[in-house]
């Protein structure tokens, strides 16, 4: 019996073009998480007999996850710099490093 992919390929936000990875949530949805961990994060990746999922986790527990190091991801939604009032900008040093064109160059 083969498992279904409940996690797709990293890829990049189509608007902001900062890396994400989709996972799936228990209800079946996709959500777009930061690709990489967060100390702030609020969603840990669980593996489960039917693949792995994105699990929210709320306050408390989140404190405990982190206390035994375990990774947590930020919903790229929070973070996204396209949306107007949304996100940080992603500093221009990191820009560069992710080959993405300095803030007010264009598209």
């Amino acid at each position: 019996m083969s498992r279904r992919s409940t996690r797709r390929p990293t890829s990049r936000c189509k608007r902001c073009g900062l890396p994400i990875r989709w996972n799936q949530l228990a209800s079946g949805e996709w959500i777009a998480l930061m690709e990489s961990p967060d100390p702030d994060g609020r969603y840990r990746i669980v593996r489960q007999q039917g693949g792995v999922i994105a699990e929210k986790v709320e306050d408390p527990y989140r404190i405990e996850l982190l206390v035994r190091d375990e990774h947590l991801f930020l919903p790229h939604s929070e973070v996204c710099t396209s949306k107007p009032g949304g996100g940080v900008p992603c500093p221009d040093h990191l820009r560069e490093a992710l080959g993405l064109k300095p803030r007010g160059e264009g598209k």
